[in-house]
């Protein structure tokens, strides 16, 4: 297998309750963790697989529209919170791909926008595990 991209996924960190931003990203953004810590609402979300098309560049641009959506008063709240970061998720691989190397494009005009919604972003390259640690779904 190739290396390639899997996901992207959105970490919020905030000293409100995100719940009114997660529910203004339903559907096209399900979280797979929301939880408060002390004084810190921390919520992690992911992209419906059929959104981004297995293209980067396509995915980062569905997040810049969530965000672009939000009314007035959810927006005052997502530019407060404290972490805005998109993650995206790579499959090392355990083969070398035919142009020698694994390549994403992610445009000038998409880094700007990301910048305007006030978004880090983060990769994460997960490793192929070995063969024999390898466990058949049933």
């Amino acid at each position: 297998m190739e290396p390639s991209f899997i996901t992207i996924d959105l970490d919020l960190e905030s000293e409100r309750d995100l719940q009114p931003i997660l529910d203004a990203f339903s559907p096209t953004a399900f979280v797979l963790h929301h939880a408060r810590t002390g004084d810190l609402d921390f919520a992690r979300l992911e992209m419906d697989g059929l959104e981004i098309e297995k293209d980067p560049d396509v995915a980062l641009n569905k997040f810049c529209e969530l965000v672009e959506a939000l009314p007035a008063d959810l927006r005052e709240q997502w530019d407060q919170c404290s972490k805005r970061i998109l993650d995206l998720g790579y499959d090392s691989g355990d083969e070398r791909p035919e142009r020698g190397c694994h390549w994403t494009l992610i445009q000038s005009e998409t880094i700007a926008r990301l910048a305007r919604n006030g978004f880090a972003l983060g990769f994460s390259l997960y490793p192929v595990p070995p063969e024999d640690e390898f466990i058949p779904p049933e």
